[in-house]
């Protein structure tokens, strides 16, 4: 009988619980034409991933134009990119993507987009921004989505487990 409650009481855990912290996942819209345009989130300790996504803006481009592109619409001079910063506490500033990569277009910009993973060791406030001080030629932006990696539900049904576990070993005993 006590193994049956056990069980349940894991299974509805584990559809009540969410795997997220409540605010996130989170789209965050980095306007490349507006200066100002930087985003803030107050986030608590454990371990976060940024993944590119296609939402209000695919890639930017720091020039308005795209210049000395290869054949297959890489290695311009002046073209689209997909890169941004990010600051905390714990990371100090850092650049994510490479300003260096120009394309011909936004989707080939993004589709060489990669996601960026970060720890957090304790509650912070961290930062998205984008890499650029002339935001008058500026087109386009990025979208990210803030996603938490960590399973908290996952830690309270083995919790939940190792109690069923320990019930049922002492009703043996």
């Amino acid at each position: 009988m006590l193994k049956r409650v056990v069980i349940a009481v894991a299974a509805l855990a584990s559809i009540a619980l969410p795997t997220t912290a409540s605010a996130l996942p989170t789209i965050i819209n980095l306007d490349a034409t507006d200066p100002g345009n930087e985003f803030f989130i107050a986030l608590d300790a454990g371990d976060y991933r940024v993944d590119p996504i296609l939402d209000q803006f695919i890639a930017w481009n720091a020039w308005g134009q795209e210049t000395s592109c290869d054949s297959d619409g890489e290695n311009c001079s002046r073209g689209w990119i997909y890169s941004y910063r990010f600051d905390s506490l714990d990371t100090g500033d850092i650049g994510v993507g490479s300003g260096a990569d120009r394309f011909a277009t936004a989707i080939q910009a993004f589709d060489n987009a990669q996601p960026f993973a970060f720890s957090l060791s304790q509650m912070q406030e961290v930062r998205f921004y984008r890499p650029d001080s002339n935001f008058n030629d500026n087109e386009g932006g990025m979208s990210l989505q803030l996603v938490e990696v960590s399973e908290p539900g996952m830690t309270l049904l083995f919790g939940l487990g190792m109690i069923g576990v320990a019930l049922h070993a002492r009703r043996r005993a």
